[in-house]
């Protein structure tokens, strides 16, 4: 059956054989994390009628969950490892918050030993821009372009990344608590957080003032 839909990128035409029945067990199953899509197949599901665009939407959804999801052939090893070891040093769901462009970014390893990249937002809502894995291959989300630049960043030098959130945010990206001291202000984190993630600490910025801070002309 052919179909048409209006999106944000254009009206799009595709074909499917697809029942709405079969397209909301699709969605279920693929465990969508769309809630979109999952509030019309819970309603067809539900047995309740879906309007001829609602039908269409589950549908071309339903198709998509069925697509070969897109491999990356980029490697994030010293990200996993980074939070592998503040696991290690007790810390029960390590994370690194983020920020670029005013985009936040946060990364937490889970217990299924993955590391999960979002917009830091509540589950099922949130944006998921990919996942790290434990061999430091990259699981990309539809949003992961937004995302990329910061974590090639991250990998290839995590210390001026933290150092470069913490300066601007006056918070450390590991455990989010305020930075207090000439040396945490310095390096962008504390002393705990620099052993846990296994990053240098105790250099200080001589342009630093007796409170932490930059001069205003700087």
């Amino acid at each position: 059956m052919n179909y048409s839909l209006q999106t944000k990128s254009g009206l799009v035409e595709f074909e499917s054989l697809l029942s709405a029945m079969e397209a909301a067990r699709l969605v279920e199953s693929a465990r969508m994390r769309n809630n979109f899509a999952n509030s019309l197949a819970s309603s067809v599901l539900a047995g309740r009628r879906l309007s001829e665009n609602q039908r269409a939407w589950l549908i071309f959804l339903a198709e998509e969950s069925r697509k070969p999801r897109k491999e990356s052939t980029e490697s994030f090893p010293r990200i996993f490892d980074m939070l592998v070891s503040a696991r290690l040093a007790g810390k029960k769901f390590p994370k690194i918050r983020l920020e670029r462009d005013g985009q936040a970014v946060v990364l937490v390893l889970t217990r299924s030993d993955k590391v999960n990249v979002t917009d830091g937002g509540p589950w099922g809502s949130n944006v998921w821009f990919g996942a790290i894995l434990a061999d430091g291959s990259v699981r990309p989300g539809r949003e992961y372009a937004r995302v990329a630049d910061l974590l090639r960043e991250l990998e290839a030098d995590p210390a001026v990344v933290a150092q470069q959130h913490g300066v601007a945010t006056g918070s450390c990206c590991f455990c989010n608590r305020p930075l207090t001291t000439k040396e945490s202000r310095s390096v962008g984190y504390g002393p705990i957080c620099a052993e846990n993630f296994g990053l240098p600490w105790g250099y200080v910025n001589p342009d630093f003032d007796h409170n932490g801070s930059l001069p205003l002309e700087l």
